[in-house]
């Protein structure tokens, strides 16, 4: 199954996306904020990534760099 990441701050929002995805055949995983985000993504390198375009980064996340 193709894991996708779903990165989104407002709750009921982020619960509507993940079920659409999840019945489009998609294993979801959640992430409330940017820092949450990086550590999933980080741990897990899911097939994709959304990310809310309000979310925004902390400079922490900002600063941080993936190794290939």
């Amino acid at each position: 199954m193709r894991r996708i990441l779903l990165a989104e701050g407002h709750g009921p929002t982020r619960e509507f996306v993940a079920g659409a995805l999840s019945d489009a055949g998609f294993e979801v995983e959640l992430a409330p904020d940017a820092e949450g985000a990086y550590e999933r993504f980080a741990a897990s390198r899911p097939a994709a990534v959304l990310v809310a375009a309000d979310l925004g980064a902390s400079r922490k996340v900002s600063r941080r760099r993936l190794d290939p």
